[in-house]
């Protein structure tokens, strides 16, 4: 069982979702699943999601008809295995140390049940 689990709800990425994969696969991190739902794609985003599954055992793919955001992420929770969840969107990025530092906080805190991050937009 992996210790996170990530929730990537995806509709209709495909520009963006190729980048958003490699940011986590530069995770310092490593014991972590993606939990991908494509959420009706029609532009390709669900056979990006198919075929980067085949090269990295760690990203597991749902697909679902168009349900929108939240039934998505429920759908990825529903199927998550990890203890501890975070969100990444298909347009995102994160830094490379973004797990390691979450967790991290998380394990030295255990009174605490969220954490957050900065953003930058771009």
């Amino acid at each position: 069982m992996p210790a996170l689990s990530v929730l990537l709800p995806v509709r209709d990425a495909a520009p963006w979702l190729d980048a958003s994969l490699a940011s986590l696969w530069r995770q310092s991190f490593r014991d972590f699943e993606v939990v991908a739902v494509d959420d009706g794609s029609t532009d390709g985003s669900g056979e990006r999601l198919e075929r980067a599954a085949a090269a990295e055992p760690r990203l597991r793919v749902f697909h679902t008809p168009p349900r929108g955001l939240p039934r998505a992420i429920a759908t990825a929770h529903a199927h998550a295995r990890g203890p501890l969840l975070a969100r990444h969107d298909a347009d995102d990025l994160s830094h490379r140390e973004r797990f390691e530092a979450q967790v991290g906080f998380l394990r030295a805190h255990p009174d605490v049940t969220v954490v957050g991050t900065r953003l930058r937009l771009f």
